[in-house]
């Protein structure tokens, strides 16, 4: 069953599309699918200064709830415009994150080239979801994108929760920037202007 997962996400990155029947794994096979991506986040991961297991289970928790947070509320969204599947969305989606796993491939480009890959990785994986989920579910591109867009609030919120979680935990160690709030540089108040001697008495 893995290898036949393995060759879908392959199928996947190339746009060949399925029946949404064809994307239900057992979930062991899935919890190593993710346990792959989160070891790709992780080796990446240089602003974290937690060890690699710690990192690891961060990134892989990372993965398991925002896929699984996807997956529901892409479900609900797209029945709300018709859609009468009832299978879940969660294999796709957690192959649809695929190209991740060619993240550790930019630590050998230089910056900012990285930069610019890292996000046209970040975009392949959406377009694949975006893709997928409207040949799937016979939804229109728009409606799926619309959703998506929706779901980001959830999903800053979900990663903003488990970065402070972890933080607090000692799993990892925020960057400093993350931590230390900005202060703003002090001025020193002006003098105040003394007011003009009227009495027609000179200073001594």
């Amino acid at each position: 069953m893995f290898a036949r997962l393995v060759q879908d996400a392959l199928d996947l990155m190339r746009f060949r599309v399925r029946p949404i029947g064809h994307y239900q794994y057992p979930l062991s096979a899935v919890i190593l699918w993710l346990l792959c991506l989160g070891l790709a986040s992780a080796l990446v991961a240089d602003t974290f200064t937690g060890g690699m297991a710690n990192r690891l289970a961060f990134f892989m928790a990372v993965n398991v709830v925002e896929s699984g947070l996807l997956a529901w509320f892409m479900a609900w969204w797209l029945r709300q415009s018709g859609w009468q599947g009832q299978e879940s969305l969660f294999g796709l989606v957690v192959l649809s994150h695929t190209p991740q796993l060619l993240e550790p491939l930019l630590l050998a480009v230089p910056a900012p080239l990285d930069s610019f890959l890292a996000f046209g990785l970040a975009a392949w994986g959406i377009t694949i979801l975006v893709q997928a989920l409207h040949l799937t579910t016979a939804m229109t591109r728009g409606r799926v994108i619309v959703g998506m867009i929706l779901f980001m609030p959830i999903a800053v919120f979900a990663l903003s929760l488990m970065l402070g979680a972890a933080a607090h935990q000692g799993w990892i160690s925020l960057p400093q920037e993350l931590t230390t709030p900005e202060t703003a540089p002090t001025t020193p108040a002006p003098a105040e202007p003394t007011p003009p001697n009227h009495s027609g008495v000179m200073d001594s």
